[in-house]
């Protein structure tokens, strides 16, 4: 099998279908049902994996499926500059994922991301739930429908900057086929919910 091999597609079986996004091209095709079927069989074989990304997209180690929503009843405050900074950055993701290659974004967002971490002083431990109800108003505002990419790179971004490491997660379903985002810190969906995502296996994990 030669899947993932050149570096720049990942993969992952979706039910009895092989997903494939090719990160140079942008994007998303399936494999023929009979090559399908012929991965699904070294898959029950043990040969290989369910998935794979891409070398230059190592599968984080820390990164676990998702299985919780955050927890409720934590009191923060209506906090304008950090609404307004959650819409600046998705929209200046939603620009940039327009005039730039998916791979160049994400490539820029993890370089970014694990430089903010990296040099954070110490993560806020309320800052998760302030930095959620901000993108709760900032939805108000500007629709997060059809914007699952730049706005889980925005969350990831804003976490990153409070010394919080997220992830964000691309998935999909094959038959009809779909593809979404979201943004995880550990098991916890992050603007989005946890039975929502479990429609779809995940591809590609930053």
């Amino acid at each position: 099998m030669s899947l993932g091999k050149d570096g720049c597609t990942a993969w992952t079986l979706a039910g009895d279908h092989v997903v494939i996004l090719d990160l140079v091209r942008d994007r998303y095709f399936l494999l023929p049902d009979h090559e399908s079927a012929d991965v699904s069989a070294a898959v029950e074989r043990g040969e290989i994996e369910r998935w794979g990304q891409p070398s230059q997209f190592p599968r984080p180690h820390d990164w676990i499926p998702a299985f919780r929503d955050p927890p409720p009843g934590i009191q923060v405050e209506f906090d304008l500059p950090g609404i307004a900074a959650s819409l600046w950055l998705q929209r200046r993701l939603e620009r940039r994922l327009d005039m730039m290659p998916f791979r160049q974004l994400l490539l820029e967002t993890r370089s970014v991301v694990e430089a903010k971490v990296r040099n954070a002083r110490e993560a806020d431990a309320n800052g998760l739930h302030q930095i959620l109800r901000d993108f709760e108003y900032a939805r108000l505002i500007r629709s997060a429908a059809n914007r699952c990419v730049p706005r889980s790179l925005a969350i990831l971004l804003r976490c990153a900057s409070q010394g919080i490491r997220a992830h964000a997660v691309i998935g999909v379903t094959a038959d009809p086929f779909q593809a979404h985002c979201w943004a995880q810190h550990g098991p916890i969906v992050l603007g989005d919910s946890v039975d929502n995502v479990k429609r779809f296996t995940p591809l590609l994990v930053l």
